[in-house]
């Protein structure tokens, strides 16, 4: 199996694919000028969805597994058995992360599984992004170019607060509210500007 390489780190003579994204634009004032804002969303494709911490249960249904296919590789029902007590979207998660660590010794030791972090928060990431996003406008003929912020390789997309996360302090309707969330993902509620015309709006 081929080594995972970080894409952005990847030799210039490795083929890349060029995956979708979703662009918003809209029309602002600041500073009495007329301005641009440009949003740019990851696709489905780059999203990270997968909890990979486990529950009792899970880590006792994926321990179950294999002890059965240890002696029993060619079991059929050792899988729909882990399907039924983990549900099919984490059953192969499951069994991967509570692969017995002396899967070499199978028939000859008993298995030895190794541990397993507790399950946590639904904390939804995108990956495989750039290192971040150029924008260009065109208009009259003259070409404009704006450099956008730098994207960590696991981009939050939900609000949902981890250890250590900041307070974001939100205004709105005459109220202050405060909530937590991870400050690589200020992108999913507000407009940045990556592109500032000197003279008028882009149209």
């Amino acid at each position: 199996m081929a080594a995972l390489i970080d894409p952005c780190d990847a030799d210039p003579d490795t083929p890349l694919v060029l995956l979708p994204v979703r662009l918003e634009t809209r029309y602002a004032t600041e500073d009495r000028r007329p301005v641009l804002k440009v949003r740019i969303y990851p696709d489905e494709i780059h999203v990270d969805d997968l909890v990979r911490g486990l529950t009792d249960e899970e880590a006792a249904a994926g321990q179950a597994f294999w002890r059965s296919v240890w002696t029993d590789p060619a079991s059929e029902t050792a899988f729909p058995a882990l399907v039924a007590a983990t549900m099919p979207d984490r059953a192969e998660w499951v069994a991967h992360a509570t692969r017995p660590v002396n899967l070499d010794q199978r028939g000859a030791l008993a298995p030895v599984f190794p541990d397993t972090l507790p399950r946590g928060s639904r904390n939804v990431v995108a990956r495989a992004l750039p290192d971040r996003f150029v924008v260009f406008a065109v208009q009259d003929g003259v070409v404009r170019r704006e450099l956008g912020r730098p994207i960590p390789p696991d981009l939050p997309l939900t609000p949902i607060p981890m250890p250590g996360d900041d307070v974001v302090t939100r205004h709105g309707n005459g109220r202050e509210r405060q909530i937590r969330r991870d400050r690589s993902a200020q992108f999913a509620a507000d407009h940045p500007v990556l592109h500032r015309e000197d003279d008028e709006a882009i149209r």
